[in-house]
């Protein structure tokens, strides 16, 4: 499948839809001081999702594109002085950086599944509770 993102970036799981987001803004915090959970650290979402050191994603951040337009992460906002993400945020950064060329096709497509994978047990930690 072609990512709608990037058509030069193909997606080859059939669990994915390359066409639309995983994660609409119900993942946002709309209001000051609303939590949405879970959130993550910079270094966190570089080593678990990318496989990679949190200056690098800092680095590529502040460089990478989505759908031409300058990346805006809407929750690495400062709380205090901890930059966090939601899902939200991190699919966006995830296309982001294949749409720039700093991700193969493949570690969009592993790190949109782990993004699913989150979600799953995100949503049955909130209903066991």
């Amino acid at each position: 499948m072609t990512n709608l993102f990037n058509p030069t970036v193909v997606i080859a799981d059939a669990a994915l839809d390359p066409d639309k987001f995983l994660f609409s803004k119900q993942f946002v915090a709309t209001r000051p001081g609303a939590v949405v959970r879970p959130t993550y650290l910079v270094t966190e979402v570089a080593k678990f999702f990318f496989a990679r050191s949190g200056p690098w994603l800092r680095a590529k951040e502040g460089e990478a594109t989505l759908d031409g337009e300058p990346l805006v992460v809407l929750l690495a906002r400062a709380r205090g002085e901890r930059r966090e993400y939601t899902l939200y945020d991190i699919e966006r950064v995830a296309h982001a950086l294949a749409d720039s060329g700093f991700i193969s096709g493949e570690r969009l497509r592993l790190a949109l599944r782990l993004l699913q994978l989150e979600a799953h047990l995100w949503r049955a930690l909130m209903e066991a509770q």
